[in-house]
C-alpha cells in the first residue's frame, strides 16, 4: 500500500539493538539510533493475554516509510513514548523500491 509523502505524519526513530559486554563482564543490550523517518502508521490489532500470572497487552502496527536498505527485524521503532519490535520488513510492490512496510509489535504499558 503506497501512501505518499503527504500521509507520513509522524516522525519515528529507528534503532538497532546492540549487544556488548559491560565492565563487570556481563552482557548488556542497548539500543543505538540509526536515524529518523517520517512515517504513516496504521494500527492493525491489539491483544490482551495472561502469562506467568501477569496480564499484558500488545499492539500491532504497520509503519510505511521511504525505502531504506538497512532496516531489518533486528531493529526497533520508537513512536512517541512506545517502542515497537520490528517483526517483518516488506518492500511495497510496484517497480523499484520506493517505500517499506514495517510490521511491528509493542507491549502496551
Amino acid at each position: 500500500m503506497s501512501v505518499g509523502a503527504g500521509a507520513r505524519d509522524r516522525l519515528i526513530r529507528l534503532r538497532r539493538r546492540v549487544t556488548g559486554i559491560n565492565r563487570s563482564g556481563s552482557e548488556r543490550r542497548e539500543p543505538e539510533d540509526i536515524g529518523t523517518e517520517w512515517a504513516h502508521k496504521r494500527a492493525v490489532s491489539g491483544r490482551e493475554a495472561f502469562a506467568a500470572q501477569t496480564r499484558y497487552a500488545t499492539v500491532d502496527a504497520v509503519f510505511v516509510i521511504p525505502y531504506r536498505s538497512d532496516v531489518t527485524p533486528l531493529h526497533e521503532i520508537v513512536d512517541g513514548g512506545r517502542t515497537y519490535d520490528v517483526q517483518a520488513v516488506l518492500e511495497v510492490p510496484g517497480g523499484r523500491p520506493v517505500e517499506l512496510e514495517i510490521l511491528a509489535t509493542a507491549r502496551a504499558e
